[in-house]
């Protein structure tokens, strides 16, 4: 277990990259990541460490009173099924960071739905970095179907993948300092979460939508290992195992193990997410968040605004920035345009994440089908007559 790539030191070598290239367009099927169905508590679990309580999701009294009939999960739901991220350019003992993806949703997820996967590799990029000398980004793309087969979401997913002992010594977050906030600051961030704004049953026409209006925003933090925890809980991850299931997953795949060099344990790259020293290692001033996390708190913005009768059709975004243990986030957006798509009446958002420095973080957008006054759509029933719900 003790190899170069279990101690962290690991370059890119010209038959890694070979190796990779090699897998540009091959279709595989990953190993099960964490939930395999959507039920009642598995999308109470997501949306708990996702901090969404949009009833919609968690009330099934509710829910049984919508379009719907019953408990739907809300569309990033699917990271926990499978985490689009560029999974076919891993290179061993090579540490990577989720830096986006680019979702389109054409079914709603409901409760019972269970779901397969297919993944391809798409792309692996070489690019100069300020962070580390030199940065592989790989892309892939997700199909994710129902128990019908029906494809409910396609993504695509990119991961940066850096050498940790080049991205470690040349230290472009070094002068950033760690967040910290006084009681009256710490108020007006609990303050900010009772503004929250969830539409719900309120239907939002596209006729009322002004082009240039702002979202209400969603706010996300102080960032703590405690929200990391409660995310894994819900969203779940492909390494964080327990005693002997660990240990026989490390067996499998020994390059995932890395040796801690203070103690001499094995363990996981996944701990830059919950230790400021593994964090230090590529650069980092401590613990920082999943990617995956992030882009779900820009798809909880969309679905608040929605309400129940909005369907999100595309969000795309992108990470940009690292948001470390103590950073405070508030998602916002605006609308950008209106116009008609294959017979649906949509709006286009700008969306972005900004943190407490006021530096955007997380820039995106996003597709939202909204129910027409005028034409009499309705984008949600139309997908469940097709779906032969009702």
């Amino acid at each position: 277990m003790t190899t170069e790539a279990t101690q962290g030191h690991a370059v890119v070598t010209p038959e890694q990259l070979e190796k990779v290239r090699s897998r540009i367009g091959v279709e595989f099927l990953p190993d099960v990541y964490f939930n395999t169905q959507a039920t009642r508590d598995t999308v109470r679990h997501f949306c708990e460490g996702l901090g969404d309580s949009n009833p919609l999701y968690c009330s099934p009294s509710y829910a049984a009173k919508t379009a719907y009939g019953r408990v739907v999960a809300p569309p990033e739901f699917l990271y926990s099924i499978y985490w689009p991220r560029g999974n076919g350019g891993t290179m061993a003992g090579i540490h990577g960071w989720h830096s986006g993806n680019d979702w389109e949703w054409y079914q709603p997820i409901l409760e019972g739905d269970e779901f397969s996967v297919v993944v391809k590799l798409l792309s692996i990029e070489e690019k100069p970095s300020r962070m580390a000398g030199r940065i592989w980004i790989t892309t892939d793309e997700t199909i994710f179907r129902n128990q019908k087969n029906q494809i409910i979401a396609k993504a695509k997913g990119w991961t940066t993948r850096a050498e940790r002992r080049a991205a470690g010594s040349v230290g472009k977050y070094k002068n950033i300092e760690r967040a910290s906030y006084t009681a009256e600051e710490m108020a007006k961030i609990i303050g900010d979460y009772d503004k929250e704004v969830i539409r719900g049953a309120e239907p939002r026409f596209w006729e009322d939508v002004q082009v240039g209006e702002e979202l209400p925003s969603v706010i996300k933090g102080p960032l703590s290992v405690r929200d990391m925890n409660a995310w894994l809980m819900g969203a779940g991850s492909p390494f964080m195992k327990a005693h002997s299931y660990f240990y026989r997953y490390l067996k499998k795949h020994p390059k995932v193990g890395m040796v801690d060099n203070g103690t001499g344990e094995i363990d996981v790259p996944e701990l830059v997410h919950m230790q400021d020293t593994r964090a230090n290692e590529i650069g980092i001033p401590g613990a920082y968040d999943y990617g995956c996390q992030r882009m779900s708190w820009l798809s909880n913005l969309l679905t608040n605004w929605a309400g129940d009768d909005g369907f999100i059709t595309r969000m795309y975004g992108e990470v940009r920035r690292f948001n470390v243990v103590g950073d405070t986030h508030w998602i916002k957006g605006k609308v950008v345009g209106k116009r008609v798509q294959d017979g649906e009446y949509v709006v286009d958002l700008e969306i972005w994440g900004e943190n407490q420095r006021n530096e955007i973080t997380a820039p995106g957008k996003a597709t939202i089908a909204l129910p027409s006054r005028e034409a009499g759509t309705w984008p949600v029933k139309q997908r469940l007559a097709k779906m032969r719900i009702r």
